[in-house]
């Protein structure tokens, strides 16, 4: 195997693993729903107390502690679908590019060309100067990939402590 063709199949198999990541985010946001269907029929059941009425302190703990959970499920779930959203779904751009550098393979520097321009460099460019540009987006998708895969593994804990949470909502909303 040849550098050019090392550095394409890298460049093919980084890609799928970023697709990879982004389709098990899909599977999260549909699981997400499913939470924040239960969350919501959870909360459609609960009736509001007024905290005046209550003659001791253990008259507090049940409604305090289902209030708490609560807010606190939701302050989890807000994250999570940011975390979802922003870091993970949303597109990423080259951050590791000097100013003055024009990459022949980075569709954001292709499309602040002109386009006989970007014909120009293409047909002047040398063999290796492809193997470069190949390489430094190699580079570039690697760190996307990285920062997708540690949001992802971020959202599994979260979305196992969400569910434990809702359970345990749900377990004192039922008492």
């Amino acid at each position: 195997m040849n550098k050019s063709d090392f550095l394409m199949n890298s460049f093919n198999n980084i890609q799928e693993l970023i697709k990879f990541f982004e389709q098990k985010s899909n599977i999260l946001l549909v699981i997400y729903g499913f939470i924040s269907t239960a969350y919501i029929s959870v909360m459609k059941k609960l009736k509001f107390s007024n905290f005046k009425e209550f003659d001791s302190l253990g008259d507090f703990v049940k409604p305090g502690l289902v209030l708490v959970l609560s807010i606190i499920i939701f302050i989890i779930l807000i994250f999570q679908l940011y975390i979802l959203i922003f870091h993970i779904l949303r597109p990423r751009i080259a951050n590791h590019y000097r100013n003055d550098e024009v990459s022949l393979f980075y569709f954001g520097h292709i499309a602040n060309l002109e386009k006989d321009e970007f014909i120009a460099r293409v047909n002047s460019a040398k063999e290796q100067d492809f193997d470069y540009e190949i390489a430094n987006q190699v580079y570039e998708i690697s760190k996307i990939a990285k920062k997708k895969e540690y949001n992802y593994n971020k959202l599994a804990y979260l979305l196992f402590v969400t569910v434990m949470l809702l359970v345990v909502l749900v377990l004192f909303t039922s008492l």
